[in-house]
């Protein structure tokens, strides 16, 4: 199925009306006869159908969606749990996520796709100060050559990453209770993979983006999943980068002073 976005829709649109105008001006520059006829014709039946979906796009369906959501109190609710978006993979702002956050945590049920879709995002976090968490489910289980591939993969892109730039902190976990669906957090936002119980081939997933603080019942659920993961029972420490040295530069930004002074004493 073609899907286009409202700017795209909006320029073919204008690109119609543009033809239309075309060649409504062609039929009048031939005079008249047959060819003249038929041109107009056409121009003015692109050109009405045109402006009549443009009207449509630009008035009516804003229109609609703003009174769909005050029918049915959707809005009211989209702000209570501070959703963001909601929508298949690519409806998510990924790149974003990654390289804004301070702190984010991963809990990975599908090691493989997520390591070809996220891996350079999660590499590239290790030029900046950050503390990357990645849980996984236990290696003893029936995903074990997935995830000790991931375990692998990630340990060793991330230690290649951090030789140049050594200010990040990644911890690879592993979790005793396998996890069923895809579940993330960047400082304060949230995303998670909603699955609809259907066979792998059969489904796309869809990923749901809220704020994680809160005091609505969504953002409780999302608190109650996370110290779930957090105080299980048989979390497994798999791997941890090494705890990195400030650059000299920092520590001179901290303690408001210079380290090759001879008079300051350090």
């Amino acid at each position: 199925m073609l899907w286009l976005s409202t700017g795209w829709l909006l320029f073919a649109l204008s690109a119609a009306v543009a033809a239309a105008i075309g060649l409504l001006i062609l039929a009048g520059s031939i005079g008249t006869g047959f060819w003249s006829f038929f041109w107009s014709g056409i121009g003015a039946a692109l050109l009405s159908t045109a402006l009549a979906l443009l009207i449509s796009e630009v008035v009516l369906k804003p229109l609609f969606v703003r009174d769909l959501l005050s029918i049915a109190n959707l809005r009211t609710r989209f702000a209570d749990i501070s959703m963001r978006e909601v929508g298949p993979l690519n409806r998510i702002r990924w790149a974003e996520l990654y390289s804004t956050a301070r702190e984010i945590d991963l809990v990975v049920a599908d090691p493989s796709p997520w390591m070809a879709r996220d891996l350079d995002l999660v590499v590239a976090c290790a030029a900046r100060r950050v503390r990357v968490r990645v849980f996984l489910a236990s290696p003893e289980g029936s995903g074990k050559e997935q995830v000790t591939s991931a375990e692998a993969g990630l340990r060793e892109a991330w230690t290649r990453r951090q030789n140049k730039h050594r200010r990040a902190d990644l911890e690879i976990w592993f979790l005793s209770t396998a996890p069923t669906s895809f579940m993330a957090r960047f400082d304060d936002e949230v995303v998670v993979a909603i699955d609809a119980g259907l066979a792998v081939e059969a489904k796309p997933e869809l990923f749901l983006q809220i704020g994680y603080e809160g005091a609505s019942d969504v953002q409780s659920w999302i608190r109650d999943r996370w110290q779930w993961a957090e105080s299980m029972e048989g979390l497994t420490p798999a791997w941890a980068s090494r705890k990195q040295s400030p650059e000299p530069s920092e520590v001179r930004g901290r303690l408001g002073t210079r380290l090759d002074d001879p008079g300051s004493g350090l």
